[in-house]
């Protein structure tokens, strides 16, 4: 019962209810929602330094 579920979830279906509730889908291609920017912050790969990725880590109580 749960694997169907976490299949929904994954499927086009579930992606565009993620998208309609304002959350972002994990699927590459899927909608996103509406008023959202095209492309999101991040702070991972070449960009971020090791210091950058300290203090996020710091800041939000987070361990590497």
């Amino acid at each position: 019962m749960a694997e169907k579920f976490l299949r929904f979830l994954l499927s086009e279906g579930g992606q565009r209810i993620f998208s309609e509730r304002g959350y972002y889908p994990v699927i590459p291609g899927s909608p996103v929602p509406k008023g959202s920017p095209q492309r999101l912050a991040s702070i991972r790969g070449p960009e971020a330094s090791r210091e950058v990725l300290e203090r996020f880590n710091a800041l939000f109580g987070l361990r590497r």
